[in-house]
């Protein structure tokens, strides 16, 4: 099952990929996120994650705007697999990889990715699943 969810609620996004996080990376990357909604909620701000049941070969999108006067972007990717191999790489406007990294069965992924003076519009999140069983989450914070 896939879900991206783009929203201008807050408070439901962080909800929805709240378990993961609490689950696999601990109290610290939770308060970090919740520091980054208390500083201002957004519209552009959104969670991409998804429970990887199947272990087949595939690509998921997940789009995140950036708006004209955004200071700085932050991608953080949280990832647990009990099987197979996972990819990302994170796309700007203009379709260059501006951040990739990889997971496997080994062990949790906890990485991030600032940007600073993002361009705006449409940044993609391309994430390449090879065989995998686990879950991952990938909150986007935008600084304007």
């Amino acid at each position: 099952m896939y879900s991206c969810v783009v929203s201008s609620d807050c408070s439901s996004s962080i909800t929805r990929s709240s378990s993961l996080i609490r689950r696999f990376y601990g109290l610290s990357l939770m308060i970090l996120i919740l520091l980054g909604v208390l500083s201002g909620c957004r519209p552009n701000e959104a969670v991409c994650g998804s429970q990887i049941a199947d272990a087949g070969v595939y690509e998921n999108v997940c789009g995140f705007g950036v708006p004209e006067d955004a200071r700085q972007a932050a991608l953080y990717m949280q990832v647990q697999l009990r099987r197979g191999r996972m990819s990302w790489d994170l796309e700007d406007p203009q379709g260059n990889v501006v951040w990739s990294g990889f997971a496997d069965s080994s062990g949790p992924v906890d990485k991030s990715a600032r940007i600073d003076q993002p361009a705006p519009g449409r940044w993609n999140l391309r994430i390449h699943v090879d065989g995998a069983v686990g879950e991952y989450s990938a909150p986007w914070l935008v600084k304007e």
